[in-house]
């Protein structure tokens, strides 16, 4: 092998500087064949290397492309002042803050020395890298020569008047070598860096490398207690930073701008450099400013009368939101707190940012009522923006005690079909506006028990929002060949956030068509994890306790709530991320996607008891002690070797919001002819009412399992505690689509007395067993 030095310099403009090839006899080694035969020899290599301090200096001392013994060392020394010693097996790291430091080399075969050009202490001299092996002993000895030296020297007035001109010159003297024009000098003021700025009248030169010139045309005083500021001249040559410092005293500018009338307004005599104020016109309140101008020495032209505060307010009343191809009238209305308008005010429109006025053309009429009211009207009203239904109008007040602005968002909806929309009208003594069809209702219902009659519940059942509407029309557009719904699950998610008010049991509807247009259109390509999340988050949105009377308004007449979970599995079968497992979490609802294989000896449980963020999360909590559990030979009982996918969701909240009275269909019985085991048997349930008791768990397999079960599926369900009913009834309902079709089962008599009480079912071929546990 071979040791060798390398001198490389920062940055290089022909690459990095490197020792002549070690290969004489006294200095090539072959360690193989040496290490045993040479004791003791020091070899000594030496070069004399011209180096600038204007960069960094690195010597890279070791081995080269040969393993190292162990116990080799490798020691730095400079002028008999040692840096530090690297052994190998051992870490290495010396370093003196902006001057000196030692690191191992990333292969770990040698050792770099690395000198920075910010530092003061002495850097030229004799540096020696000792490497000592368990067989030989030699020293590198680089030694680094001086290129130049040279002093800085700085010429300043000790003191200028303020707003006068300052100069400073600072030249290197050398010494020894010569400049070689790329050298650079550096101005500070009070530590702070200064560079070239016209605006701050700040003017710097240089000259060959030698000398620099600042000059500051104005200068000011910045100093917050005193008169003085002091300058740094930095020069970096080849001989490292030097400075030099001066302390300028600046004087105050005694020179004055007279007196002077102008617009209605006295201004005094104020002192060059400085701002006169006086009071605003009666009209308003607050101050106007004026400088003396500080280079001119003659008052500014320009009067700011920025801190003028307005006197009024300006208001726009109108519609926020309205149907396309309508009329809309907006009012600016100016009202006065102090004063009165002085006749020159005017008013100025603005929609979406771009001046308008009266045009027949754009169907654009402004009228000015007096000076303090503005209306502008537009007929058969349309969005202009692609993909926008807000329109923003801004209207502006204009006075020579400054200008306000008030802006007004106007939300456009599609305009409604004419037929679904009644016209106004009078009738009876009443003038009826334009309405969209339908209605809120109410009805007094008359309760036997209590001989009473009481208010039912609102319904809102035929009433939809405009933005329902409107992103129903943008979905019903979509097909299976343009199948992307991001932006309108988006959408849905946003608008379906409860704000502190029940949604309308329409808006529900609509959402809920929304949904199985997209679970109709989407194929796994087209849907992506943020699809699923959202989806899943509109479903939870939804089942918000708050919406619970538009629930119940809506499951008088329709499935409603039950129709949610069906849809929201249809939909996740429809995915497709290989063997990924999906967890989602929501407020109301947590779901699973997890694919098993037929030939895996694995059961199955949901919620999985070693999910840490459901036993840790506080807010989970309602999860705990409700499981399904599906043994191993569920898996096993598929004719064909597959992957199966499994699909679970747990809800919070679904059990409160369906319906609690049985639909009189089922009352009078309904066959479920998909029940392998029924025998075409009718159900048929002896109450009127029913309220569920615990948390609803949905499973599905995909595809679904035609075998009979071998060994049953166990559910485990906690009894919610219901403080309005004496003696409960646990109502489990469970969700088998593992069957050819859907089928809901309502377990009935067994009583629940003790809150918290559990109770768990075991379905399987030779029937249903129950137990109940206080655990």
């Amino acid at each position: 092998g071979s040791a060798n030095t390398v001198i490389r310099q920062e940055p290089a403009i022909s690459g990095f500087i490197t020792s002549p090839d070690l290969t004489t006899a006294s200095i090539h080694l072959d360690v193989s064949q040496t290490v045993n035969q040479v004791t003791n020899i020091a070899t000594f290599y030496q070069k004399t290397i011209v180096m600038s301090r204007r960069y960094t200096i690195r010597f890279i001392c070791g081995y080269k492309n040969v393993p190292v013994l162990n116990g080799t060392t490798i020691i730095w020394q400079k002028d008999g002042r040692p840096f530090g010693t690297y052994m190998t097996g051992y870490s290495l790291s010396y370093h003196e803050a902006g001057s000196f430091s030692v690191d191992v080399n990333p292969d770990r075969r040698g050792t770099t020395l690395t000198i920075l050009p910010t530092t003061s202490k002495a850097v030229y001299g004799r540096y020696i890298c000792t490497i000592a092996t368990p067989a030989q002993r030699f020293n590198l000895i680089g030694i680094l020569k001086q290129i130049a030296d040279y002093q800085v020297s700085l010429v300043a007035p000790n003191n200028v008047t303020e707003y006068q001109s300052l100069t400073l010159l600072c030249q290197a003297n050398f010494t020894l070598g010569n400049a070689t024009g790329t050298e650079q000098f550096l101005w500070y003021r009070d530590n702070q860096l200064l560079s070239a700025n016209q605006s701050q009248y700040i003017n710097i030169t240089q000259t060959d490398g030698i000398m620099s010139q600042l000059t500051i045309s104005v200068i000011e005083n910045t100093a917050l207690n005193g008169s003085q500021t002091a300058f740094k001249c930095t020069y970096h040559g080849d001989n490292g930073f030097k400075s030099q410092n001066q302390i300028v005293e600046i004087l105050p500018n005694l020179v004055e701008c007279p007196k002077q009338a102008l617009n209605d307004y006295l201004w005094p005599a104020t002192r060059v450099g400085h701002t006169a104020y006086l009071p605003c016109l009666q009209e308003s309140l607050g101050n106007i400013s004026r400088i003396c101008d500080h280079y001119t020495m003659e008052w500014d032209p320009n009067v700011s009368m920025n801190n003028c505060k307005p006197v009024y307010q300006v208001s726009i009343y109108g519609p926020q939101a309205m149907n396309e191809k309508k009329d809309l009238q907006l009012q600016c209305v100016v009202i006065y707190t102090f004063g009165n308008a002085t006749g020159t005010e005017s008013f100025g429109w603005q929609r979406d940012g771009l001046s308008i006025r009266t045009d027949q053309q754009q169907n654009t009429t402004i009228s000015e009522i007096n000076l303090q009211q503005s209306i502008i009207t537009v007929t058969y009203i349309k969005s202009n923006a692609i993909n926008r239904n807000e329109i923003l109008f801004t209207c502006n007040y204009i006075s020579k005690l400054g200008n306000q602005s008030r802006n007004h968002t106007v939300t456009l909806y599609p305009s409604q079909d004419p037929l679904r929309t009644c016209r106004n009208e009078s009738a009876e003594g009443y003038s009826w506006p334009e309405t969209v069809a339908g209605n809120v209702s109410r009805t007094c219902i008359y309760i036997e028990v209590s001989n009473q009659a009481k208010w039912d519940i609102i319904s809102t059942v035929n009433c939809v929002s405009p933005s329902f509407l409107s992103l129903q029309e943008q979905v019903s557009k979509l097909s299976p060949e343009n199948n992307n719904a991001t932006s309108a699950l988006t959408k849905l998610q946003e608008i379906t956030i409860s704000k502190n008010q029940s949604l309308f049991g329409g808006d529900i509807l609509i959402a809920n068509s929304i949904l199985q247009r997209i679970t109709a259109i989407s194929n796994e390509l087209s849907i992506d994890l943020s699809n699923i999340m959202d989806f899943i988050g509109i479903i939870s949105n939804l089942l918000e306790l708050i919406n619970k009377n538009s629930w119940d308004a809506i499951q008088r007449k329709q499935a409603g709530s039950i129709d949610l979970s069906k849809i929201l599995v249809s939909y996740f079968k429809k995915t497709g991320f290989g063997n990924d497992t999906i967890t989602a979490i929501t407020n109301n609802i947590v779901a699973e996607m997890i694919t098993m294989s037929t030939e895996m000896d694995e059961s199955y449980e949901f919620p999985s008891p070693s999910k840490d963020d459901l036993q840790s999360d506080p807010a989970l909590g309602w999860t705990l002690e409700n499981q399904i559990y599906i043994p191993s030979t569920v898996f096993q009982s598929y004719n064909l070797s597959t992957n199966v996918k499994v699909i679970s969701f747990i809800y919070k909240t679904l059990s409160e919001v369906m319906p609690n009275v049985v639909d009189s269909s089922l009352r009078n019985g309904q066959i479920l002819k998909d029940w392998p085991y029924s025998n075409s048997q009718s159900v048929e349930p002896q109450f009127n009412h029913w309220i569920p008791q615990t948390r609803i768990i949905s499973t599905s397999l995909d595809p679904p399992l035609l075998e009979e079960f071998t060994n049953p599926i166990r559910y485990t369900l906690k009894r919610q505690p219901k403080d309005t009913v004496l003696c409960a009834i646990w109502a489990a309902i469970l969700h088998f689509s593992l069957l050819v079709a859907f089928m809901w089962m309502l377990i009935e008599g067994i009583p629940a007395l003790i809150s918290g009480l559990t109770a768990g079912c075991s379905c399987g071929i030779n029937g249903i067993e129950f137990y109940l546990s206080s655990d």
